[in-house]
């Protein structure tokens, strides 16, 4: 029987929206970095809101509104165990021949 395990890995994203820092705008972005993530949010300010450069207290603002989340990411792999079992057969795989030899007792440990 062939058994894969899964494996559960966490992507950290980072997310902002701009209604989290109170204007009335539908704009969310999520990266994994959260200096491209920063980036986003500055083009996005400049382009939306003409905000160019960004005050200081709304940077402050958008670095408090940052929020982490982290989803859940399935990855299969083939547990070491079988990996093993696979370069060295079983003794079940052995021929009929090979096991039968093994059982027998050799001549010399026979009792005389």
């Amino acid at each position: 029987m062939i058994k894969t395990d899964i494996i559960m890995v966490n992507n950290m994203k980072y997310q902002f929206s701009c209604s989290d820092i109170g204007m009335s705008c539908d704009f969310k972005t999520e990266n994994e970095s959260r200096e491209q993530l920063m980036q986003q949010i500055t083009e996005h300010a400049k382009s939306a809101h003409q905000m160019d450069p960004i005050s200081e207290d709304v940077k402050a603002k958008v670095e408090q509104a940052i929020k982490k989340s982290e989803e859940p990411k399935q990855e299969s792999e083939q547990p070491q165990e079988e990996q093993s079992q696979q370069a060295q057969p079983q003794e079940s795989e052995q021929p009929q021949a090979e096991q039968s030899e093994q059982a027998k007792p050799q001549e010399s440990e026979q009792p005389q």
